[in-house]
């Protein structure tokens, strides 16, 4: 009988192990697409640099 309390404890710990380690890793996994979203829209805002006639590096007109 001891043994299947003791297995049913494990049982019990391992179950709520896993749904803490999924809620973890979702946690983790929508703070990293808010992080690359934010890199997405950091890149974007940057300008494209153009080399000009005179070798100097300017924004380009594109935008």
């Amino acid at each position: 009988m001891a043994q299947l309390v003791v297995m049913a404890l494990i049982g019990a710990g391992a179950y709520f192990g896993w749904k803490a380690f999924k809620r973890e890793m979702a946690r983790v996994d929508k703070r990293l697409r808010d992080v690359e979203k934010d890199k997405r829209k950091a890149k974007d805002s940057v300008p494209t640099l153009r080399a000009g006639d005179d070798g100097v590096f300017r924004p380009s007109d594109e935008d």
